[in-house]
């Protein structure tokens, strides 16, 4: 003898079965969201981090071109004028408390007495001195110098903004960036270490 189950359903089971679809639809929605919402945001942060890395390759680059012998005063005036770009972005790429600004500033000053000197070099009109052109040779050496160690300095204060590790996306609930970087030990963190001067 076989027992028939009745399989009516009910207008109840109809109504909770569309609600359980309703709320798995609302949270794949919400998770498909989030994803996108953590791509753009990790996208705007990897943008923002090649436009900070640029400015350091661009001063990196600027001064290469003072050191290649013999000069090329085009491509010097072009190297030049690349960081000049990018040294006008860093105004609003950085915080000015990190002193970034500041230090491209006297890169781009002493790249400057760099590259009049060698124009001044290769001036064949013979409107300068031997005189100022041994002083200004002096003093173009002297701003290689300087541009060197103000290059060092600029390492040390870009760190913590071209640190490719701290590129991620937003994070509902995440670890604020600061306090990653000071749990990872990073010395180059601008809450726990003062701008270089």
């Amino acid at each position: 003898m076989a027992v028939e189950v009745a399989t009516t359903l009910t207008k109840e089971d109809i109504t909770f079965y569309l609600s359980v679809a309703t709320t798995t639809l609302g949270i794949a929605t919400f998770f498909v969201g989030y994803s996108q919402m953590k791509i753009a945001s990790a996208k705007v942060r990897l943008d923002l981090y090649n436009k900070r890395f640029n400015v350091y390759v661009a001063a990196l680059e600027y001064y290469k071109a003072m050191w290649n012998h013999p000069m090329n005063l085009m491509n010097l005036n072009q190297k030049a004028e690349t960081f000049i770009k990018h040294y006008r972005e860093s105004l609003f790429l950085f915080s000015k408390r990190d002193g970034i600004y500041e230090t491209l500033t006297k890169i781009k000053d002493n790249g400057a007495v760099v590259t009049t000197s060698e124009e001044w070099k290769q001036d064949s009109s013979g409107l300068h001195s031997v005189d100022s052109l041994n002083a200004l040779h002096t003093k173009s050496v002297t701003a290689k110098e300087k541009i060197g160690t103000d290059l060092q300095i600029l390492e040390v204060q870009i760190a913590h903004y071209i640190d490719f590790r701290v590129v991620e996306g937003w994070a509902l609930l995440g670890i604020p960036r600061w306090l990653k970087l000071m749990f990872r030990g990073n010395n180059n963190n601008p809450i726990t270490k003062p701008a270089a001067k």
